[in-house]
């Protein structure tokens, strides 16, 4: 689950509720933001800004899954899931897309 809260840097900064860690900061306004709120079903984030501006922003965890797999054009390697995922067994970050070649290892 996610939260936000706009401010006068003309930003606006999503947490995850869970760990309370700030996991981004959507940049966007010309001026502060002044108001924040996510769609029924927590995948729109509306906010409206001193200079008049309403934006619309995708904070889907899905949706932003899906893109980063489509910039990357692959999947973690065996490293990068020991480095973010370490107690968790591998498996295929990005479905469908060429699985890294390299050979898991506990010296790496």
């Amino acid at each position: 689950m996610l939260a936000s809260a706009g401010g006068r840097d003309n930003s606006i900064s999503l947490w995850e509720t869970a760990t309370h860690a700030q996991i981004d900061r959507l940049e966007g306004h010309r001026a502060a933001v002044s108001s924040v709120a996510f769609s029924p079903d927590s995948k729109l984030l509306a906010s409206g800004g001193a200079d008049t501006t309403i934006m619309l922003w995708d904070v889907s965890l899905e949706s932003w899954h899906a893109r980063a797999c489509w910039i990357a054009n692959r999947n973690l390697t065996h490293k990068e899931w020991r480095q973010f995922k370490d107690d968790e067994p591998y498996r295929e970050t990005c479905p469908g897309l060429a699985a890294p070649e390299e050979k898991p290892s506990a010296a790496t």
